[in-house]
């Protein structure tokens, strides 16, 4: 048994709170995984994890052998980033979370750009609106919109500014009127995205109200939300980037402009030793000089 392989596939069973997820994240069957923990706890002679049916639960000595297991694990990929920095040239594999719209309309097109510039890094683009933990699921960096919580220990660089825009169909507004305020709004069909929560709203500008909580259509997908407004489904609120070619052709109407909310802030996140990494400095360096923070996207 890989002494090394084993610590990990036990940090990834702990991590994601069981074996079948563990199993997916390593890109090995359950079977093997279930192997790699029962050679692992003969190998230390103790129970490292009680397993049921449908759960696990990490048992005192568990707990400790993961601690040690992570500084374990973190040594040896420290050793491989700093053979890894002798290289001149940037190569090697980054995996990158962001939210999905941000990611497949804004992203996607830097991520190609940026591969074109380092033909020898491979990238691994996971798109999701839930926030990673970074060390966890194995990421090298991830984007994130909105104040920064909670990411102690990692370093944060503010890269652009997300910009909101309202509009509707010209053809919806002809049907239900054009609203002149935002409590207009909750006379109208709207549609809205799934991650706003009274935690992550957009306020209105010069009234201090949120974003109507009630909906016609909700969807965890920017393109969705666009397509309804497109065809006249409701009113709609979603970052500029998406909607400004609707927007310059007419298809789209933008709606209460001194009402739109304030824009986010959108931060580059990643752990500090990771940055040793060539690899993510290029990325960093390449997300930098395409998104500045004055970018009004």
């Amino acid at each position: 048994m890989n002494p090394i392989k084993a610590m990990e596939v036990f940090v990834a069973v702990v991590n994601h709170q069981g074996l079948s997820a563990a199993a997916s994240a390593l890109n090995l069957s359950n079977v093997m995984v279930g192997k790699y923990i029962a050679a692992l706890e003969a190998q230390v002679q103790t129970q490292l994890i009680q397993r049921t049916t449908r759960q696990i639960r990490v048992t005192e000595a568990g707990w400790l052998f993961y601690d040690s297991a992570q500084i374990a694990l973190q040594a040896v990929s420290d050793a491989y980033q700093q053979l890894e920095a002798l290289h001149a040239a940037p190569k090697g594999s980054l995996k990158i979370s962001a939210p999905m719209t941000l990611g497949s309309e804004l992203l996607a097109p830097l991520v190609a750009q940026f591969m074109q510039r380092y033909p020898d890094i491979q990238i691994e683009l996971q798109l999701s609106n839930h926030v990673v933990d970074l060390m966890a699921e194995g990421c090298d960096c991830a984007l994130r919109i909105g104040p920064l919580k909670d990411d102690y220990g990692l370093i944060a660089k503010k890269i652009m500014d997300y910009h909101m825009v309202i509009c509707a169909a010209p053809a919806y507004l002809a049907q239900q009127g054009t609203p002149t305020s935002p409590a207009d709004l909750l006379h109208h069909r709207l549609l809205v995205h799934a991650t706003w929560n009274p935690q992550f709203n957009w306020l209105f500008a010069n009234n201090g109200q949120a974003w109507p909580q009630q909906w016609h259509l909700k969807s965890n997908d920017g393109q969705v939300l666009r397509q309804a407004a497109l065809a006249g489904i409701g009113i709609t609120m979603q970052p500029t980037f998406l909607l400004q070619s609707d927007l310059a052709a007419g298809k789209l109407v933008a709606l209460l402009p001194e009402y739109t909310p304030s824009p986010h802030p959108v931060h580059l996140l990643y752990l500090p030793n990771r940055y040793k990494l060539p690899r993510l400095q290029a990325f960093v360096g390449f997300m930098l000089e395409s998104l500045h923070p004055t970018s009004g996207l």
